[in-house]
C-alpha cells in the first residue's frame, strides 16, 4: 500500500493561513482552523460585495442558505424548482439593489431558464437568465431591504436534460452594507425525467349586486382548486400564494378591508395586500391532497364606497400567478387547463344606504329679515352604514315670483362642523343650489344644517319653499 504522509514543518504568520490543509479546516469550519485564520478568512469575506451608488452606506449583512444539503437531491429537467431556504441578516435597515449568482455544477447554460428570489411565494425579484458566463444578476423589487433577518426561497426553472447537475454560488451582492458575508453555494441537484402534480383553477360563484352596509362583509370572488393526479403516485400540493388584478371599476385599496380567504368556513389566509387593481393571497400552510378539490372564498368588509354601481371582478392573468409546491419535493406544480385571463364573477357595490332625518324641533316655516346672515332653514342627522361620498348635493327652493329669485344670496349646507359652499342656477320660479365640492367624504353618521343669506332688497312677507 502506498501511504502519503505530508512532512513535518513550522510554517507561521500568513503562510501557515495559506497552507492547503489549514485552508481546508476553515473552509470546513474544522477546530483544526487556527482562530488568527478564521478571523482572517472572515475579514476577507467581508471584504466583499458592492454598494448602491447615491445611497448611505452602514451596517452588516450576512447571507447564508439555510437548508444546505451535501447530498445530491433529484429535480425534474423541466420545472421549477425552490432550490433552497436563503437566510438575510442585518444589523440595522440594509437595501438589497441586486444578487450575482454563479452556476456550479456539471450542466450547461441551457439547462436553467432563470433563476429568481421569492417570498411566501412570490417573487421579490426579477427573473434573471445565464450569460455566457455562466453568470445570474437579478434585481430586486421594490427597494427591498432587511431591518434585521429575513428568509427567502431562490428558485430556478430549469428546462433542460436528464441528468444535468446544477447548483448555485452567490458571488456579488450589490446593497447599502457597509460589510457583506455572503460566502456561500446552494444544494446541488441532479435532473431527471420526473412528472410533477398538476393544479387546475376555476371560478365558481354567481354575480351579485349589493347595498353598502346590508351586511359585514362582502363575497368578492369564489374559485375552485383541484390537485389533479398525474402519474402513478399521490402527490399532496401546497397552495403558497394568489395575485387577481381587478378587471372590474373598483379601486380595492380604497374600498375593502379586512380581507380574508375561506375555504369551507377556515380561513386559509395568512395575509392578503392590496394596490388599486391588484390583491395578493398569501395562503397559511393550506394543503390540498391528491384527486382533491376545494372551493376558496374571498370576504372583504368595506372601508369606504367613493364610487357607486361600480364593480370588482377579479382575473388571474396568468397561470404562473397562482403558486403552489409539492408538498414532499418543493417542486413547482404545472398548470392542467388554466387560461390567463381567467375571471372570475363580477360584483356589483350600488351604494350604502343613506338616510336623512329631520330635527323635529326644527320650526316648519323660519323667519329671516332682509340682509340676515346664515339663517338655518333645515337640520337633522344624515345617517349612513359605511364612509360613502356624496357626488354634488342639490337642493332647490320655489319661490312665489320669478321677481324674488334674487332675494335668497347664498345657500351653504354644513356635515359634521364642514361646510360646503354652493353655486346657483335660476329656471322660471325655480332656484337651484348645487354644491361647489365634486366629491364630499362622509365616514360617520353626522349632524346637518343648511343656512341662508338674505338679500337686502328681500320682500317682506315673500316666501321661499324648500323642495328637495
Amino acid at each position: 500500500m502506498l501511504m502519503l504522509q505530508r512532512a513535518a514543518e513550522t510554517v507561521s504568520g500568513d503562510d501557515e493561513c495559506n497552507d492547503p490543509a489549514v485552508l481546508l479546516a476553515c473552509a470546513l469550519g474544522s477546530t483544526g482552523c487556527p482562530a488568527k485564520c478564521a478571523n482572517k478568512a472572515s475579514e476577507e469575506d467581508t471584504a466583499k460585495g458592492s454598494v448602491i451608488d447615491g445611497l448611505p452606506i452602514a451596517g452588516d449583512l450576512s447571507i447564508a442558505v439555510a437548508d444546505y444539503s451535501s447530498t445530491v437531491k433529484s429535480a425534474p429537467a423541466i420545472g421549477t424548482v425552490v432550490f433552497n431556504a436563503v437566510d438575510f441578516k442585518a444589523s440595522e435597515k440594509v437595501t438589497i439593489e441586486s444578487i450575482k449568482l454563479e452556476r456550479i455544477g456539471l450542466s450547461d447554460k441551457s439547462a436553467i431558464k432563470w433563476v429568481w428570489f421569492e417570498k411566501d411565494g412570490v417573487a421579490v425579484s426579477a427573473k434573471a437568465t445565464l450569460n455566457s458566463d455562466g453568470i445570474a444578476t437579478t434585481r430586486f423589487y421594490n427597494n427591498y431591504s432587511v431591518s434585521s433577518t429575513d428568509t427567502l426561497d431562490l428558485v430556478a426553472e430549469l428546462s433542460g436534460a436528464a441528468g444535468s447537475e446544477i447548483a448555485f454560488k452567490i458571488v456579488d451582492v450589490a446593497s447599502t452594507a457597509k460589510n457583506v458575508s455572503f460566502n456561500t453555494e446552494t444544494t446541488t441537484y441532479r435532473t431527471t425525467n420526473y412528472t410533477v402534480a398538476q393544479i387546475g383553477f376555476a371560478k365558481k360563484g354567481s354575480a351579485a349586486s349589493y347595498k353598502v352596509g346590508e351586511k359585514t362583509s362582502y363575497e368578492i370572488g369564489r374559485f375552485e382548486l383541484t390537485n389533479n393526479k398525474n402519474g402513478a403516485e399521490d402527490k399532496a400540493i401546497v397552495v403558497k400564494s394568489l395575485k387577481l388584478k381587478n378587471a372590474g371599476g373598483l379601486n380595492l385599496s380604497e374600498t375593502f378591508k379586512n380581507v380574508q380567504v375561506y375555504r369551507d368556513s377556515k380561513v386559509v389566509s395568512k395575509n392578503v395586500t392590496l394596490d388599486s387593481k391588484d390583491m395578493t393571497i398569501y395562503f397559511d400552510e393550506d394543503i390540498l391532497d391528491s384527486g382533491k378539490k376545494a372551493q376558496y372564498t374571498i370576504m372583504a368588509e368595506v372601508a369606504q364606497l367613493n364610487e357607486v354601481n361600480e364593480t370588482v371582478t377579479l382575473q388571474l392573468k396568468k397561470s404562473t400567478e397562482l403558486v403552489a409546491n409539492e408538498k414532499t419535493t418543493n417542486f413547482r406544480v404545472a398548470y392542467k387547463d388554466i387560461a390567463n385571463n381567467t375571471d372570475l364573477e363580477t360584483y356589483t357595490f350600488k351604494g350604502g344606504k343613506v338616510t336623512f332625518s329631520n330635527d323635529s324641533s326644527m320650526a316648519k316655516t323660519v323667519n329671516g329679515a332682509q340682509s340676515a346672515t346664515d339663517v338655518v332653514i333645515a337640520k337633522g342627522t344624515l345617517t349612513i352604514s359605511e364612509p360613502v361620498k356624496l357626488s354634488n348635493i342639490i337642493l332647490t327652493w320655489v319661490v312665489d315670483s320669478t321677481n324674488n329669485t334674487t332675494w335668497v344670496k347664498d345657500l351653504k349646507i354644513e356635515i359634521g362642523g364642514t361646510t360646503y359652499e354652493t353655486t346657483q342656477s335660476v329656471s322660471n320660479n325655480t332656484i337651484t343650489f348645487k354644491t361647489t365640492d365634486d366629491d364630499i367624504y362622509v365616514s360617520k353618521t353626522s349632524d346637518v344644517r343648511v343656512l341662508v343669506n338674505i338679500a337686502s332688497d328681500a320682500k317682506d312677507n315673500a316666501t321661499f319653499t324648500f323642495q328637495t
